[in-house]
């Protein structure tokens, strides 16, 4: 059995007299001793504080760390502070700034005038409630999923495609501007490594402000020049659209039920939008119009028709005359045009169907006398064989531009019948689109000169 060692007293600790302020606030100076203590042959060391009085005894604690001591003496302090003081003395692994916070935090909700609830019993706040609410709203913020930029594309375009609200033209139009977008973004230097697959794409949530704001200074036209300024927005509008989508919204409102959330925020919402120039709709004067009539019926009368339906009813040429031309029931019974041919020469009315629309919705546009004789001089169909050819023989000779037909119709028709929303029945768009695309307002005479300009050169 091992020898047993002496006996040794602790070292005496001097936590110094209290002076007569302590003791009238009962206030303690509490220490700690290291102090080591043998039995049965074996030592050890222990902590023991020490310095507070309960009743008449004064006491101490043993402990077997030092932490386990501090932390104990840091809480007798705390205790023994009177309830007035306005600073304590806490245990804690905060730092200071934290600490400061916590305060900043609870002189906030101590600030809140009192409220009650349901029950009429008053609510005391909770910092810590409120903190679990604030964690909740970070985690539907921030939590993503990450999705391929090409495969949301793809679902955006089928859930669109299924509930009705896209058109097939900007569809097409929409894909064509991600899929451009993602081949931009594959080209970065962060994706040299990942961009050797071809059909890899980067998430969603990984494009940024900054890219869509690069990508569209990027763009350029034919001609190697910078991109109008409606091209570039249209590009925004486009991205725009889609990652308000791929955030769970559209037009700016939550899709319902919809709980998808492919990125923080969108990207392309707070991109500067290009200045167009405004510039009046260029038309067709009467004379040009008139001009333009004969000698179609001179050089082309095949191609009549088709002038007269896109310069007399403002049917779209791009689109819309193309399917009229192939429609099924364009001179037979059809059940859209209430058991009449689409373009019904005895009740004077075209009915363009929601297929043939652009907008995807059902409009009847008068047929007026002057067009009526048109197309009675010339029966023919509405696209003759080789039109593509010698539609674009026509325009070049004839110095058409871009939708100037439909310009000419419009502006005409809204002098003529005294109604812009009359004639935005008949066009099948807005008022408001009308005045900032399509409206350049002749005379009166003017349009009752070219309501009146006939087959033969007969006016």
């Amino acid at each position: 059995m091992p020898a047993k060692r002496p006996y040794s007293a602790p070292p005496k600790v001097d936590r110094g007299r209290r002076t007569s302020a302590e003791k009238e606030a009962r206030r303690w100076r509490l220490s700690i001793k290291e102090a080591t203590e043998t039995k049965d042959g074996y030592s050890w060391t222990t902590y023991i504080v020490q310095g507070w009085q309960e009743g008449s005894r004064w006491q101490r604690k043993r402990f077997k760390s030092r932490a386990e001591a501090e932390a104990f003496k840091a809480s007798k302090q705390l205790e023994f502070l009177p309830d007035a003081d306005p600073i304590r003395l806490v245990p804690t692994g905060l730092n200071q700034e934290q600490v400061r916070e916590a305060e900043l935090a609870f002189t906030r909700l101590e600030a809140l005038d009192a409220m009650r609830g349901h029950d009429g019993a008053i609510v005391k706040p909770s910092l810590l409630a409120a903190v679990d609410r604030y964690l909740d709203h970070l985690r539907t913020l921030h939590a993503v999923e990450r999705v391929p930029m090409l495969q949301a594309l793809a679902a955006c375009l089928a859930d669109k495609e299924a509930r009705g609200v896209l058109r097939h033209r900007s569809a097409l139009q929409l894909k064509s501007s991600v899929k451009l977008f993602t081949a931009w973004l594959v080209r970065l230097d962060r994706y040299t490594a990942e961009s050797i697959d071809p059909a890899w794409s980067p998430a969603v949530a990984d494009v940024t402000t900054a890219d869509v704001v690069a990508y569209l200074a990027s763009l350029r036209s034919k001609a190697g020049l910078t991109a109008a300024p409606k091209t570039v927005n249209n590009s925004r509008a486009d991205l725009r659209g889609f990652f308000a989508w791929c955030t769970g919204k559209e037009c700016d409102r939550p899709i319902a039920a919809c709980t998808r959330r492919w990125h923080t925020s969108n990207p392309a919402a707070d991109t500067p939008k290009k200045m167009v120039p405004y510039n009046s709709p260029e038309i067709l004067s009467v004379e040009e119009s008139a001009a333009l009539m004969i000698r179609l019926e001179r050089d082309w009368p095949a191609y009549v028709p088709f002038f007269a339906l896109a310069l007399f009813a403002g049917i779209r040429p791009t689109d819309e005359l193309h399917k009229l031309a192939r429609h099924e029931n364009l001179h037979t019974p059809s059940k859209e045009a209430g058991g009449r041919p689409l373009i019904d020469l005895e009740r004077r009315i075209i009915t363009v169907t929601p297929f043939i629309s652009k907008m995807d919705r059902k409009r009847v546009v008068p047929i007026q006398p002057n067009l009526t004789a048109w197309l009675t001089a010339h029966p023919g169909p509405i696209k003759p064989v080789g039109f593509q050819n010698g539609l674009k023989t026509i325009r070049k000779a004839c110095q058409l531009s871009h939708d100037v037909l439909r310009h000419s119709f419009i502006s005409y028709r809204v002098t003529a019948s005294g109604s812009k929303a009359k004639t935005a029945l008949e066009a099948g768009n807005s008022e408001g689109v009308i005045d900032e695309h399509y409206l350049s307002m002749p005379s009166e005479a003017e349009a009752a000169a070219f309501w009146q300009i006939m087959p033969g050169g007969k006016a």
